[in-house]
């Protein structure tokens, strides 16, 4: 599942991590027989590398850049925790402050409620949930990305269930009482965002906490208030932790520790900006629960009247060429709803592909355009989109019918495309109304990807896909194990969703960079993604 480098960085830091134990170690100090470590005496736990070319990046951004001076999210927290003696801070910070933390945004906690172990995400379940050989020897630390998936595939108990107390050597499993409190309290998924001080800031604007991995020194662990400055001295570790606001008057973040009450500013210590993205911080991310949609995603709308559907029957080598990147989509869209839609609508059509794990890198294959603006008839669109093929069409679609009989009296319209020469992990996808111009009562079924024989991303060298060619790929659309028309399945819990790349197209599209980026393909530039 991982690399075997990423092993080998793992245990070699897992050498610098304190094995002392405690008998009994719990949230905060006033519990018997806490361990509260000296300066120089603290306990990490985070394997300080995570394999970021396979997680998903963030693609919902505020974009504005109008903030707040200041934002403070810790009246979310449940009371500082102490990890004790245990190389369990991942599971401190994503678990029990990061997941306690967005309930709590969620249900309107109070300080009282955040006070009851059952309101709290236990650490002890969490840690003891990622497999054994994800883990070091005697509770020496994990990864971020296996502390987040658990919470996807399996949830995390809560601390009255699984109290953080007798964890040994952290080798035994979970309980079954612990896994059925975990399976009522999951995230939804988790994204990868930039360290940089402007993104870090609007995701804490938009309330949304950030968990991270440092690797922290001396001056850290010595920390007693003000703002933190330099990152030097005794060589540390890597520990995870959870920015929770800033300051702009401070220049800096806040962030929540677990190391007790008794360390830094009760707890809580202040990273001076530039300290925090150039020297401090390494990995940053964010969790969204599935009770709380992200608000930046267009909603469904019941009102509305009407409804599209993508539909592809298959996506082959081109019979009538040798070329390998030739291929052909066979596809349709339906029109549902009980109402004629009218060319005059202007609406799009885009078979598109993006990369399975950073948004920034995709591209549009071919764009269709159903519009009156230039007439009657069709032809090649202008200023269009399609890498391969852009075209319009002035057509309106009956109710009940579907673009193909409305075009050429045929169940199927086939359309011959060149596969841009890409390499990577890629979803393909044909989406009707592109970017959101017709209110629909059903937006998923807009979608219709296809994927990898094992449900998964494509695997494309130089535009020649895996399993792709020769025959089709896997249709996801009729998938109800998880969710229609989407990439994600059992195996891929974290992909993708519909919603997220309806925003990101939308958001593309308004701001001119899908235009910009094919101009910059014609150009002679490689990528067609945003990013570029």
């Amino acid at each position: 599942m991982k690399n075997l480098n990423l092993f080998a960085c793992f245990f070699s830091l897992l050498t610098i991590v304190a094995c002392k134990k405690s008998e009994e170690v719990g949230p905060n100090d006033n519990d018997n027989n806490i361990v509260v470590p000296g300066d120089n005496d603290f306990v990490y736990g985070w394997a300080g590398t995570e394999d970021e070319s396979h997680i998903q990046n963030d693609v919902f951004f505020l974009g504005s850049g109008n903030l707040p001076d200041r934002v403070d999210l810790s009246e979310y927290l449940p009371p500082v925790g102490n990890q004790g003696q245990y190389g369990t801070c991942v599971a401190w910070a994503l678990g029990y402050n990061q997941k306690t933390g967005m309930n709590a945004q969620d249900g309107g906690y109070s300080t009282a409620d955040l006070a009851q172990p059952s309101n709290q995400a236990s650490p002890k379940d969490l840690f003891f949930s990622i497999p054994v050989d994800l883990k070091g020897p005697n509770c020496q630390g994990t990864y971020l990305e296996h502390a987040y998936q658990m919470m996807i595939d399996r949830g995390v108990a809560d601390m009255g269930t699984a109290p953080y107390v007798s964890l040994d050597d952290c080798s035994n499993g979970t309980q079954q009482a612990w896994n059925q409190s975990a399976a009522t309290n999951r995230i939804e998924s988790f994204r990868q965002i930039p360290v940089e001080v402007g993104a870090l800031k609007e995701k804490l604007a938009a309330g949304h906490m950030v968990g991270f991995g440092a690797n922290v020194n001396g001056d850290f662990g010595k920390y007693r208030g003000g703002v933190l400055k330099t990152n030097s001295g005794t060589e540390g570790g890597g520990h995870a932790m959870l920015l929770v606001g800033y300051d702009d008057s401070k220049q800096a973040f806040k962030l929540v520790n677990s190391w007790s009450e008794n360390w830094g500013e009760n707890g809580f210590a202040w990273v001076d900006y530039g300290l925090f993205v150039n020297n401090f911080c390494k990995y940053a991310f964010v969790a969204y629960n599935s009770t709380n949609p992200n608000p930046e995603v267009n909603p469904v709308n019941p009102t509305a009247s009407m409804d599209l559907q993508a539909e592809i029957k298959s996506d082959d080598d081109n019979p009538n060429s040798w070329n390998e990147l030739d291929r052909q989509i066979t596809f349709n869209i339906h029109n549902n709803s009980d109402q004629t839609l009218p060319a005059s609508a202007r609406w799009d059509a885009v078979y598109m592909y993006f990369n399975a794990y950073n948004m920034d890198d995709y591209g549009v294959i071919l764009h269709q355009r159903i519009t009156n603006e230039f007439g009657n008839g069709s032809g090649q669109l202008p200023n269009g989109l399609g890498y391969s093929y852009s075209e319009w069409q002035n057509v309106s679609i009956p109710a009940q019918d579907n673009l193909a009989n409305s075009l050429f009296n045929s169940p199927w319209i086939l359309w011959p495309y060149l596969t841009p020469q890409i390499s990577g992990e890629y979803y393909l996808v044909l989406i009707a109304d592109a970017f959101n111009v017709i209110p629909e009562t059903d937006e998923q079924n807009n979608f219709y990807y296809l994927t990898g024989s094992d449900g998964g991303p494509i695997a494309f060298v130089n535009g020649v896909g895996t399993p792709f060619s020769p025959g089709s790929v896997e249709d996801r659309s009729s998938d109800s194990s998880i969710t229609p028309r989407t990439p994600k399945n059992s195996q891929h819990l974290n992909a993708y969703t519909p919603e997220e790349l309806s925003f990101f197209l939308t958001t593309m599209q308004k701001n001119g960079k899908l235009k910009e980026a094919v101009d910059r393909f014609k150009q002679g530039k490689r990528s067609i993604g945003a990013g570029e």
